[in-house]
């Protein structure tokens, strides 16, 4: 009976501590860092996985090399920079941006998820060139817009940091976002266009929103 009693008050315990406890003092900022890191070395297996069936099945070919190695760096240097500006600056939103910031963050996780499982095998984070190579997809979120994962990663770039408080690597990380994501859209779209079906099933859709953009 005692212990019984105690399992109980311990369960109030901890319950009385999640919900009374000042998350604002940071512990929340690495909580949510630790899940993004995890996601990417989540997709970092599901590429590698990816890479190994292209190379087999399709011959697939590297277009460029030092592109992806540029993103990786960049993706890098991003999370050491949220992670620094959470240490020293760092402050979860207001209550009146939290919540509308964290529904934007759960639609870009679902856009994420949408697209990597529309992809399947195609979906990898070096652009590959694939000789005679009928149309990869034209399904979902792909029938509205060219490029849903990277919208998902514009939202991220610059939601996640505003969620944080880490305003120097919301403007600066999504500046050069844009600027990475530009010459690797070009270099996707040019090398898919040259090797299926996708210019002319893309042609008169917008890159990240319905007839706007």
């Amino acid at each position: 009976m005692k212990l019984s009693v105690h399992l109980k008050s311990s369960k109030f315990l901890v319950i009385r501590f999640l919900l009374e406890y000042d998350y604002n003092k940071g512990t929340m900022n690495y909580l949510i860092l630790l899940f993004y890191i995890i996601q990417r070395l989540s997709e970092i297996w599901i590429n590698s996985r990816n890479e190994i069936q292209l190379k087999l099945k399709y011959r697939a070919v590297v277009v460029d090399p030092n592109e992806v190695k540029i993103m990786k760096l960049f993706h890098v240097l991003w999370f050491f920079s949220l992670l620094t500006e959470s240490v020293y600056h760092g402050r979860i939103a207001p209550n009146y941006l939290e919540i509308p910031i964290v529904i934007l963050l759960l639609l870009a996780q679902a856009i994420r998820f949408h697209t990597i499982k529309t992809l399947g095998e195609f979906w990898t984070v070096q652009i590959y060139r694939i000789e005679n190579l009928p149309l990869v997809t034209n399904r979902g979120l792909y029938r509205f817009i060219r490029h849903p994962n990277y919208l998902a990663v514009l939202i991220e770039f610059f939601f996640l940091p505003l969620l944080l408080g880490c305003h120097f690597t919301m403007v600066a990380g999504f500046l050069l976002n844009l600027f990475i994501l530009k010459r690797r859209i070009e270099l996707e779209e040019a090398t898919l266009s040259s090797t299926s079906s996708y210019q002319n099933a893309f042609k008169d859709k917008k890159r990240f929103i319905p007839k706007l953009f």
